[in-house]
């Protein structure tokens, strides 16, 4: 692997890096979610975007509920602002999460734990207690590159915000870990090119949630290492559904791939699986090491909604900037 050395990309570049990373990713893998390699061979795998629709006037690629829902989860650290602590942020993030699960463009098969979640907060129960405790889906895990964003400097405190958040929607450990490793390596990833800090920091924040997804990680940079182990074999064995998977496949295909957005991506999709969320995951932590200049600009410029990611990834940049979240240096 390589990934040694110290990538020079600005804090703006590598912001935008993780929002566009993470929607990228995710309409990559979209289409062929649910799909078989077989089915996904057929079309000649994913090389580049395979669906485009109709959105707001324009030709583009839709994303799925995973990029909808980190969209929510970063508009909700804005509004609750700098000063906020965990409970307050939650309770934002909460009331994006219900604002999200109300909308008409909530049409992108939203993951069933989710969807009770946002019910259960609809319906006026506490956010620690609306997720199930035996949801460990990887639907937490998808969006928590926010908090990763939010404290790029600061990964062990992403990693708890992230894991304390995913309560809202799914209360096993495993999807607790899964959240809090990604998180935790968004934030590294943004401040430092060491691909073997980024291993550990990841390993070290599922670990405070569950130890066979730590575990899991381990696994994953073993694998990883092993020139002969193959990808297909890995993704076929973690499909990504679960919270643990998920993010043991999108780190195999980061430390494959650690300075190549395109090629990582690619690999995490064309999976018999979660694609999109593999995708995503995938596409944050590639995205925050390359930044937005290591992404395909045509993949940039026919992503739905575009301009507001654009905007979204301003805002947050400015915020971190100007108020200090993280320790600007």
């Amino acid at each position: 692997m390589s990934g040694g050395r110290r990538l020079k990309v600005n804090l703006r570049d590598k912001v935008a890096g993780v929002v566009f990373g993470t929607a990228i990713g995710d309409a990559l893998g979209y289409p062929v979610e649910f799909m078989s390699m077989p089915e996904i061979e057929s079309l000649g795998r994913v090389k580049d975007y395979l669906c485009c629709e109709k959105i707001d006037g324009t030709l583009a690629a839709p994303y799925s509920d995973d990029t909808q829902m980190f969209r929510a989860v970063l508009e909700g650290l804005l509004k609750a602002g700098r000063s906020a602590d965990l409970e307050q942020a939650a309770l934002t993030v909460a009331g994006e999460f219900i604002k999200w699960s109300k909308s008409p463009e909530n049409n992108r098969s939203p993951g069933n734990a989710c969807m009770a979640g946002c019910r259960n907060l609809a319906s006026g129960k506490y956010w620690r207690e609306s997720g199930k405790p035996e949801s460990g889906g990887c639907g937490s895990a998808m969006r928590s590159m926010a908090y990763g964003i939010w404290f790029w400097n600061e990964p062990k405190k992403a990693a708890l915000w992230a894991g304390e958040h995913t309560l809202v929607t799914h209360g096993h450990p495993m999807a607790r870990a899964g959240a809090a490793a990604v998180a935790a390596g968004t934030a590294y990833a943004v401040k430092d090119s060491e691909i073997d800090g980024l291993v550990r920091i990841m390993i070290n924040a599922a670990k405070d949630y569950d130890a066979s997804t730590s575990q899991m990680l381990e696994d994953s940079y073993t694998y990883a290492k092993d020139e002969s182990v193959q990808a297909k074999d890995v993704l076929d064995k973690w499909r990504g559904w679960r919270g643990d998977e998920a993010v043991a496949a999108s780190l195999f295909c980061v430390l494959r791939h650690p300075d190549d957005f395109e090629k990582a991506v690619l690999e995490a999709v064309n999976s018999p699986g979660d694609s999109d969320s593999l995708g995503a995951i995938t596409g944050a932590m590639l995205g925050a090491r390359v930044g937005i200049k290591g992404i395909r600009k045509d993949w940039i410029e026919r992503i739905e909604k575009t301009n507001q990611l654009k905007e979204l990834a301003e805002r947050a940049f400015t915020t971190i900037e100007e108020k200090n979240i993280g320790g600007l240096q």
